[in-house]
């Protein structure tokens, strides 16, 4: 969203976080920004699973070398994955928490699935 490339990512056991290529977010574009991951998660878009030596876009080369296991939402997004994505597709709601300026970009963090709606969760 917002033309920012993810640079960042982190599955925590207590929350999550994305690091995207923003300085920083207006209110109507974190109020655009909080339901869209939800709505998305329940579209149950097609996705597919390549193996890819040297994908296209990659945002951060790495010393990895040989294949990577790369998944695209159609539509929506194509990045390498290292398995952490529920069987069937969806995560459920997701909460944004916290923004926060990391290393020159925008640390988005955030609850998902049964996590969001537990009542100690906080909302941005």
């Amino acid at each position: 969203m917002f033309g920012a490339a993810t640079v960042g990512f982190h599955l925590g056991s207590e929350s999550s976080t994305i690091d995207v290529a923003l300085v920083s977010l207006d209110p109507p574009q974190a109020a655009v920004l909080e339901p869209a991951p939800t709505r998305w998660s329940f579209e149950n878009r097609p996705l597919s699973v390549s193996f890819e030596e040297n994908p296209q876009g990659r945002a951060k080369p790495g010393e990895r070398t040989g294949a990577l296991r790369i998944v695209s939402i159609q539509g929506l997004d194509r990045s390498a994955c290292a398995y952490t994505r529920p069987l069937d597709r969806r995560i459920g709601p997701v909460l944004l928490r916290k923004l926060d300026k990391a290393h020159g970009s925008l640390r988005i963090e955030f609850l998902c699935g049964a996590r969001a709606v537990r009542p100690r969760s906080r909302r941005l």
